[in-house]
């Protein structure tokens, strides 16, 4: 197994998803909704552990082999819906287990969901719900290896696990091409259902989020009551067309495409699957009939919606958990069989119900005419014996595990039926079932200098200090709660405020654990680092080097705002933004600051360039200054934070960079890591001077103004040191 290859391709799946959350938060930034932060830190997240995965793998020219590509399916698939759920967690709108639950349901097309309330979600939480059933439907590998290039000289195993069918129908030779051009194809249908939906009455946010539901056989709907809430005959037809359309072979299509209509006459899958629906709509429309008196017009209206609905997707325009036994018992039958091989929907496969039947129907033969030989066809081509084995062992392991899902449940005091419902659905990816689960179901730094070639020195101070940084992070996220929480059993009495009662003592007794668990693993695995004998005059000699100066006052800028603002910005908000209740969100800056460290180390090791890096940053830290004053004079609390937010970005990347700078100024590793902890040291106090700038900025002047004045200039005389001493050509030093 070669792992370097698995995560390398893997770091550029993650990354991929990294740009795919950019979509969301950027609505969440436009409608300001709460969900933005959660979005931000989902984003940072993605960049590291994508980061990380790249710099432990690496691309070569190899054959992916089976077990490779399976692996990289499998994991990816797992960090897809790992990730994916962060947005839910992190913007408070599911807990862990619920988040989890609504990432697999959204990247597999299941369409069930646990959210008790849709419509009072945010819109960007609900559109991401949208996009990962949408990229889900048609295979996130697949799409993968149609948008980005190939990892080695193969992704065929890739493709091959990805895809579903009792063969693997390869449409063009070349397989980036050919996912390519069902990418294109996926992307026109959908674009074509939002056109439509929108003369149907649509918004166009409504049409675009409910086209991606469409075609991805997600079943996922803005609305609690999903596609009842429109009650739009017109909609529902062609809802119930492309639900159709979503249903059948996109390699098929393809070749309609090519070679014209006529190849549909010849494909034995997909006649069986519209025979398959169109016997099911008629036997539920004359049962609906039949058995509640509805009119002709109706009951087709709803059979056939969810006829093509309950094989692919998991929309709901009907009540259907009321209908009769029978109605029920196709439509679970329907779930069972799900859509074609090659499409996006889920379930068994029409094409190997197709085999089956076909394999059911030789035996039968076989025994009446012994000597007779009756061999199975599909699309004209005999099936060997050993796809029809493969396809008896697949769909006895497909009923098992039904009926052991559901018997399972049952122990858990769910009636069979409802049980046996619920496990079709979920294995079949449709959503929606029966009884409870029914159609409203859908809704240390200095010391790494000895240690670590210079080359990854960036990097390695970046993640060091970064993981470092992030108790900034824990600490404002951790304190709101240990403040308020009533121990006092344990650790003693608490003191009243006039906000009611507060326990500092918690915070203090909570850190001595990660305290003491830190000395223990120093004192068991740091007594073997390479320290040089070095007398106390080479030890001084640092303080009369200018450079040592010159990076004080180049990572104070850096590190020094990082802390300085941490503990600023709550001063701020209840100064400037009162009505805003911030007690909670407070961690997100450090959390972004600390946790972008290591890319910004990672990028400067990449560009081998610590002082452009850090220049650049710098430049972008005095825009976020300039429109975080502009935000706090408008009062515009969504611009005042997504420009702190920016600050934070900003100061990760600088200090990781500049700690890439001083191994390559200072000559001396062992004067470099005295430079490194000496600048780390000045530059915390930050955390001191910044919030006692804003402190007189207020007491003096009444207005925070005067202290922005102070750090947008601190930070112009920044960019000029680091210019001519480090970025500049004719600098002398290339760090």
């Amino acid at each position: 197994m070669n792992w370097d290859i698995i995560c390398y391709v893997l770091g550029r799946l993650v990354l991929a998803e990294a740009v795919i959350l950019g979509i969301p938060f950027l609505m969440a930034l436009y409608g300001w909704e709460r969900s933005a932060p959660a979005f931000a830190v989902s984003i940072c997240i993605c960049v590291l552990v994508g980061l990380a995965l790249r710099v432990n793998g690496r691309s070569g020219n190899e054959q992916l082999t089976m077990r490779e590509g399976a692996a990289i399916t499998g994991l990816g698939w797992l960090l897809a819906t790992f990730l994916g759920m962060l947005p839910y967690l992190l913007s408070g709108s599911l807990g862990f287990l619920d988040g989890i639950f609504e990432s697999i349901s959204g990247f597999t097309g299941t369409g069930a969901t646990v959210m008790t309330s849709i419509e009072s979600q945010p819109f960007s939480i609900l559109f991401w719900r949208m996009m990962t059933h949408w990229f889900g439907g048609l295979g996130i590998i697949v799409i993968f290896i149609a948008l980005l290039p190939q990892a080695g000289q193969s992704t065929v195993y890739m493709y091959n696990a990805e895809t579903t069918g009792p063969t693997r129908d390869r449409v063009l030779p070349r397989l980036r091409e050919m996912t390519r051009s069902l990418f294109l194809m996926y992307m026109v249908f959908t674009v074509t259902a939002c056109a439509i939906y929108l003369f149907c009455g649509l918004t166009f946010l409504d049409a675009i989020a409910h086209a991606m539901s469409t075609l991805g056989t997600g079943g996922f709907s803005l609305y609690d009551d999903n596609a009842m809430h429109f009650d739009n005959p017109a909609l529902e037809g062609w809802m119930t067309f492309f639900m159709i359309l979503a249903g059948g072979n996109f390699g098929l299509y393809y070749r309609v495409w090519k070679k014209g209509p006529r190849v549909l006459k010849n494909n034995t899958e997909f006649k069986a699957y519209l025979v398959i629906l169109a016997a099911a709509m008629l036997l539920i429309t004359v049962n609906l009939i039949d058995a509640m008196g509805m009119k002709p017009v109706e009951a087709f209206r709803y059979a056939s919606f969810q006829v093509g609905s309950l094989s692919t997707t998991g929309f709901v325009s009907a009540d259907f958990d009321q209908w009769p036994a029978f109605s029920k018992g196709v439509l679970m039958m329907l779930m069972i069989s799900g859509g074609c091989a090659g499409s996006t929907a889920s379930g068994v496969k029409v094409s190997r119900v197709v085999l089956l039947a076909k394999n059911a129907w030789a035996v039968v033969h076989q025994k009446l005419s012994p000597r007779r030989v009756i061999r199975a066809h599909m699309n004209g081509i005999e099936v060997g014996g050993d796809i029809l084995l493969r396809v008896g062992q697949f769909f006895f392991l497909y009923i098992l595990c039904i009926v052991l899902w559901a018997l399972l449940l049952t122990f858990d005091g769910i009636g069979a039926f409802d049980a046996l419902g619920i496990s079709v659905t979920t294995l079949g990816n449709v959503g929606p079932a029966f009884g409870i689960a029914g159609a409203n179901f859908s809704a240390s730094m200095a010391n790494i200098g000895f240690f670590f070639p210079k080359a990854h020195k960036g990097l390695a101070l970046g993640i060091n200090a970064g993981i470092g940084n992030l108790g900034v992070s824990l600490i404002y996220l951790t304190a709101p709660l240990l403040l308020g929480w009533n121990l006092s059993s344990f650790f003693g009495p608490g003191v009243e405020t006039p906000n009611g009662m507060m326990y500092v003592q918690n915070v203090c007794y909570f850190w001595t654990v990660p305290t003491a668990l830190t000395l223990v693993l120093i004192w068991m695995f740091m007594d073997n680092l390479p320290l040089p004998k070095q007398s106390p005059k080479s030890m001084l000699s640092i303080f009369g080097n200018k450079h040592t100066w010159l990076m004080c006052w180049i990572y104070t800028c850096g590190f020094g705002s990082f802390i300085g603002f941490s503990a600023a910005l709550g001063l701020l908000v209840s100064k400037e933004f009162p009505e805003v209740s911030f007690s909670m969100a407070a961690f997100l800056g450090p959390f972004i600051g600390a946790g972008i460290r290591p890319v910004g180390g990672w990028l400067a090791d990449r560009l081998d360039s610590g002082s452009n890096v850090t220049l650049v940053s710098l430049f972008i830290m005095l825009a976020a200054s300039i429109l975080v004053l502009f935000g706090i004079q408008t009062h515009a609390f969504a611009l005042f934070f997504g420009a702190f937010l920016l600050l934070f970005l900003t100061t990760g990347f600088i200090n990781g960079a500049s700690f890439r700078m001083i191994p390559y100024i200072f000559d001396n590793p062992f004067h470099a890591s005295l430079v490194t902890g000496f600048t780390a040291a000045i530059a915390a106090y930050g955390a001191f001077l910044i919030p006692k700038i804003f402190g007189w900025s207020y007491t003096n002047f009444q207005s925070v103004a005067p202290a922005f004045y102070i750090i947008i200039a601190f930070t112009v005389l920044t960019i000029l040191i680091t210019y001519f001493f480090y970025a500049r050509k004719g600098s002398g030093i290339k760090c």
